[in-house]
């Protein structure tokens, strides 16, 4: 419990700084130079808390004030796309590419995902397929965290199949479940019984949590919640 008040404590403290370098830079610091701090704010932020949200937005700052810190545009690609408006983490991938195409090996496979998410399944592919030559082109064994040919031919596939959903658009309609089930908080992981009268979810939902703490990146643990249907009512 001490640990989680701290790492929220640390959060709120690297936050707070961070305004206060951008004011500062307001006044007249060298952007370069806060943009940099503005990365180390971004990088301790993972280090102590995980706040995925948090660091995005520190390192999307620094890009702001500095489009050439490579460092700041990688981490605000990853932060992106992990986090949401995942099809924007290609702006700052590319940028990477540009400045130095050798600063990840698999950022090629990062544009193409990026560029996936965004729809646009022929960019994405573009950059599968080169990041596939890459890894044809390796003599060595490439790192565990680097996505293998297996990982690439599954992503072409998606993108093959992307393409055939979006040409041909099935008519779906979809309904909000209702206040019994959804809430503002994430939830996903469905799980229904075969007479369709019990649905069980995950959600990261405080109300009803049975853990009161949060979790490292300053939202509610995830917990198992269970509905059940009443005539046709959740």
């Amino acid at each position: 419990m001490r640990a989680i008040k701290n790492r929220i404590f640390f959060l709120y403290c690297f936050i707070f700084l961070g305004l206060c370098l951008v004011t500062t830079s307001a006044k007249g610091q060298d952007d370069k130079e806060t943009a940099a701090q503005m990365v180390e704010i971004g990088d301790e932020i993972l280090n102590q808390t995980l706040a995925l949200m948090e660091a995005r937005y520190m390192y999307i700052t620094a890009v702001n004030m500095d489009n050439d810190n490579i460092r700041a545009n990688y981490m605000a690609g990853v932060t992106t796309l992990e986090t949401i408006d995942k099809g924007e983490a290609s702006r700052y991938f590319l940028r990477v590419l540009e400045i130095d195409p050798n600063y990840s090996f698999d950022i090629l496979y990062k544009i193409g995902r990026a560029y996936h998410y965004d729809y646009k399944f022929d960019d994405a592919i573009n950059y599968y397929n080169r990041y596939a030559q890459k890894l044809a082109a390796t003599s060595t064994t490439v790192a565990r965290e680097f996505a293998t040919k297996e990982d690439v031919d599954r992503k072409l596939y998606e993108c093959e199949q992307g393409k055939i959903l979006v040409e041909f658009p099935e008519d779906v309609e979809i309904i909000n479940a209702g206040s019994g089930i959804n809430s503002a908080s994430d939830e996903y992981a469905p799980v229904v019984n075969s007479a369709e009268t019990m649905l069980i979810f995950t959600s990261r939902r405080q109300e009803g949590n049975l853990n009161p703490d949060v979790a490292t990146d300053n939202y509610p643990f995830e917990d198992i919640f269970i509905v059940n249907k009443v005539d046709t009512i959740w």
